[in-house]
């Protein structure tokens, strides 16, 4: 999928560099060219085959991004927030905000004492049940999906 690029405007965003690649396309960094902040493209593979399944997680992405504006612990976020999504030279391409590393990444460059793994482990159950409440069932959780808030914290 190589038609994004570094450096290059894509609606009024700037792609900064690629993170990943997943089966179901690439992530992206970028930054809002009007609000200066940092946030992800995910960029969806062109395929028929999973277009059911990107329009299925775009709608939970939006439901639940909906759902925790409306909570009254909007200062916690428990679920990747949905920013937009649009089509781009055929691509699909959903705008997630940008968040740290992910659990997979950190396990070895961080110290996780007994008291920080019981606070990762609160904020992933806590997230688990933002989900049921929504009534979603994530079905692949595993390090690599669980990203931490910021490089200084250990919130999840």
């Amino acid at each position: 999928m190589n038609f994004i690029y570094p450096k290059e405007i894509v609606k009024n965003y700037e792609i900064i560099s690629k993170l990943g690649k997943g089966v179901y396309g690439e992530i992206f960094s970028v930054k809002n060219n009007d609000t200066n902040s940092l946030d992800v493209f995910k960029v969806l593979r062109n395929d028929k085959k999973f277009e059911h399944s990107q329009i299925n997680e775009i709608n939970i992405l939006k439901k639940i991004t909906e759902s925790y504006k409306k909570t009254n612990d909007s200062k916690i976020e428990f679920v990747s927030l949905f920013i937009d999504d649009f089509f781009f030279k055929n691509h699909h391409i959903i705008v997630q905000k940008k968040y740290s590393q992910n659990l997979y990444q950190e396990y070895n460059k961080r110290k996780f004492l007994p008291e920080i793994i019981k606070k990762i482990i609160f904020d992933i159950l806590r997230g688990l049940q933002f989900l049921k409440f929504n009534k979603i069932i994530h079905g692949d959780i595993k390090p690599e999906n669980i990203l931490f808030f910021d490089d200084t914290s250990y919130r999840v």
